[in-house]
């Protein structure tokens, strides 16, 4: 799970004074409203988005979304108190404190994307006021939302009349566009504040955690206590509870404890000490950060919550007390040592740095990623500079590095480029055994490898790449989009997805056009690097069993990159973006190849961070992906239609993609039969044991990555990307609770984008009227 409470945006104080509204909208006159106006016209996301867990952010990311596709600003209403705090109904055992206080709320809802929050005081006038004033005088007058999003059981107005129907009507009348959301779901049961606060009551901190998407948190100034621990040799940092926070049961917990922008592992104790205390009865929480001595007096820290380790005890006497306070260290060191989680160390201001703790591999690996916006100048530039940055000033040839890595005990370092719709991805990679027989450490030694490649490349006295070695890579590069465009199956589907968003950011390509890539300069690759280092997000990840020396040592080399405040900042639903499928359109190309190919692409698909989407790997695989799926036995087997087919997914543009090496003579039987299959899909006619069997394969899929560090890794960072945020264990869960009619419903959303025919003989052109009609 991974800890993204404060990583996910800019700081306050990139934020207007105006951003968030504490106060009774009641209470403002006009001249207020006009004010706040000038930063619209609004998307509205309504609710009260205490805790900010994952079905929160699922009606957050379809807020930006709409927000980039209507051009709108995208704002919070919430509130200051649980409305059923004051409602008729309210029953008391269902309020139990806020899992977060008002200010770090909104401030976590500005870090998550919007431009507004205004957090409403829960007056008895404003809980009386009407459904349709409420979205007429308050909504649509006052502040001029012209886009509304909320939950499917999202209830308001006076005595929670205001329903999604009631919403979804007044937004017709209006004009107002209405989107009403699906509720989040994990393990069949939604996600629910009450349901976050059953499990931390019974001390069921991971699963709180889950669903909450990040750690719950008590934040607070350290306090002087009466310095026991200190005497004890365990110095604690003592927090005070706030009687409006949610506390957990009393005892002791694995925590992980925010001091500035750096994350420590620590222990914590919340209770009234019953050992120490015979008096006061209000509860402390004290933290002891373990492995690091620091004064935190007056301080503001963050305890986030881990792992229940035992309840509060009473001790026959202080030597016992401190004899079992050792053994809870050594189980919280253990715990956090292997527990499989994506944490986060450290955030430099767009430049964060996060870390999977696990003692089941060998080896160890580091991943810095880089991302920015897709250009076509951008596009170029990163395709030479993931060649370009795997030399260095200290490894001025590939050899010199080769020799290096292969020194540390078969070390490995790579370079991928990638892109996710409109967001450019270079992922540097370096893999290692963590310490060798006498005693080396060669991770700690590739880890510095590997920053050193991108912040010490091989330049010339002038600054710029050395002519000579940019020259080359610059022909070598030229040359693989050359061999690529032999490829007949990977030019066909390149050429597919340019058409099917012709000049658009999805369809420019990770790697560049040749062109682009000719008219580089060595100025505009020494621009694009040091535009990389200064602006784009840049992603941290180690994985494995580092001692904190070794993770000291990253964050060191973290603190080596520029510092900066304008970091672009991924948001699910906004960056990488979601762009419109266009209406059907057929294409052909005429080429020097011996066998023609199709490429059909089918859109609709649900966004990749909505949670529907995790069952279209089922679908996929039934359709092209097992063995004896729809399009394997009737177009390839039944009919020799093709002499290969199979499907692909591409989720975060919402794509599948059908790929098919044709038959001679055969287009137009293999395209109406490759949508028959399609159609097949739609109406659910498929059988059982199909079904089961492409659910065993993503099933196994997922098992097989819980025991390879590398894709373990690799599925946490999508999954932090996408938003969805799951382990691999909900995920599985997923995959055994999908049934065929959620299959049936996703596949009936898909819709045809493009056909690509890639056919051999330019005299085809006459072809008969039966193969000249568009297959949409």
């Amino acid at each position: 799970m991974t800890d993204q409470i404060l990583t996910d945006g800019a700081s306050n104080a990139d934020c207007p004074e105006e951003a968030i509204y504490t106060g009774d909208l009641l209470q403002e006159d006009s001249a207020w409203y006009e004010r706040y106006r000038q930063g619209g016209p609004y998307v509205a996301a309504l609710g009260f988005f205490d805790g900010v867990h994952r079905g929160h952010r699922v009606l957050l990311d379809r807020m930006l979304c709409l927000a980039a596709q209507l051009q709108l600003t995208p704002l919070v209403f919430s509130f200051d108190i649980l409305p059923q705090k004051l409602d008729f109904d309210f029953k008391e055992t269902h309020y139990h404190g806020l899992l977060q206080q008002p200010a770090s709320k909104a401030a976590l809802l500005l870090q998550l994307g919007a431009g507004r929050v205004v957090d409403q005081h829960y007056t008895d006038a404003f809980r009386r006021l009407s459904p349709e004033a409420f979205l007429n005088d308050i909504l649509y007058q006052g502040l001029g939302v012209r886009c509304l999003v909320i939950g499917e059981n999202f209830r308001f107005g006076y005595q929670r009349r205001g329903t999604p129907r009631v919403a979804a009507e007044w937004g017709r009348q209006k004009g107002v566009q209405v989107e009403i959301v699906r509720d989040l779901s994990s393990e069949a049961e939604p996600v629910s504040t009450r349901r976050i606060k059953n499990f931390l009551q019974q001390g069921k901190v991971e699963a709180a955690s889950r669903l909450m998407g990040h750690d719950f948190s008590m934040i607070g100034p350290v306090i002087r206590g009466h310095a026991l621990g200190r005497t004890a040799g365990m110095p604690t940092a003592n927090v005070a509870v706030s009687p409006l926070q949610f506390c957990p049961p009393y005892g002791v917990y694995a925590t992980r404890t925010r001091v500035g922008s750096r994350i420590y592992p620590s222990i914590s104790n919340i209770g009234v000490r019953p050992t120490v205390n015979k008096v006061d009865t209000v509860p402390l929480l004290e933290t002891f950060i373990l492995g690091y001595e620091m004064d935190l007096y007056d301080q503001e820290i963050e305890v986030f919550f881990v792992s229940f380790l035992r309840p509060e005890e009473t001790f026959p006497s202080f030597l016992t007390m401190t004899t079992q306070i050792h053994e809870d260290i050594q189980n919280a060191r253990d715990y956090q040592a292997s527990c499989e989680r994506l944490e986060l160390i450290e955030d430099r201001g767009g430049m964060p740095y996060y870390h999977l703790p696990s003692r089941r591999f060998n080896t160890s690996l580091i991943k810095i990623i880089v991302r920015h916006r897709i250009t076509p100048a951008r596009a170029a530039a990163y395709a030479l500079l993931a060649r370009l940055l795997q030399t260095g000033q200290d490894y001025p040839t590939h050899a010199d590095l080769v020799r290096e890595t292969v020194s540390l005990y078969g070390s490995r370092i790579s370079c991928h480029i990638s892109a996710q719709t409109d967001l450019l991805t270079l992922t540097f990679t370096g893999e290692s055994v963590k310490s060798g027989l006498e005693g080396s450490q060669p991770f700690r030694k590739l880890q510095d490898i590997l920053f050193m490649l991108l912040i010490k490349p091989l330049l010339d006295e002038a600054g710029l790449f050395q002519q000579d070695f940019f020259e080359l890579e610059k022909r070598n590069l030229i040359a693989e989009l050359a061999a690529r465009r032999q490829d007949t199956g990977l030019y066909s589907l390149e050429r597919a997805l340019s058409l099917l968003w012709e000049g658009q950011a999805p369809g420019l390509g990770s790697h560049g056009s040749a062109a682009e890539i000719s008219r580089l300069t060595r100025e505009q690759v020494t621009l694009a690097w040091q535009e990389l280092l200064q602006q784009a997000r840049i992603e941290v990840y180690t994985a494995g069993d580092l001692g904190q020396d070794t993770i000291d040592a990253v964050v060191a080399n973290l603190h080596r990159f520029p510092a900066g405040r304008h970091r672009l900042v991924p948001r699910p639903g906004l960056l990488p973006g979601r762009y419109q499928l266009p209406a059907p359109r057929l294409y052909r190309e005429f080429k020097e190849v011996e066998q023609p190919r199709a490429v059909l692409i089918y859109g609709d698909l649900p966004a990749y961070y909505d949670p529907d989407a995790a069952a279209a790997d089922i679908m996929n695989e039934i359709l092209g992906g097992v063995t004896h799926s729809l399009l394997f036995d009737q177009v390839r087997e039944k009919h020799a239609y093709a002499y290969h087919i199979s499907s692909s997914l591409r989720k975060y543009p919402g794509l599948l993609i059908i790929q098919a090496g044709i038959t001679p003579g055969q287009m137009t039987a293999a395209l109406d039969t490759i949508k028959s299959c399609v159609a097949s899909l739609q109406q659910g006619s498929f059988e059982d044991e199909l079904f089961m069997s492409a659910k065993r394969l993503v099933k196994n899929e997922l098992i097989f990555a819980s025991d390879d560090l590398e894709l373990l890794l690799n599925f946490l960072i999508n999954e932090q990307l996408s938003g969805l945020r799951r382990d691999l264990a909900e995920a599985i869960a997923e995959v055994n609770q999908t049934g065929k009619a959620e299959i049936k419903q996703l596949a009936g959303q898909l819709t045809l984008g493009v056909t690509f025919l890639l056919q051999p003989d330019p005299a085809s052109a006459a072809l008969p009227d039966s193969d000249k009609r568009s297959p949409s």
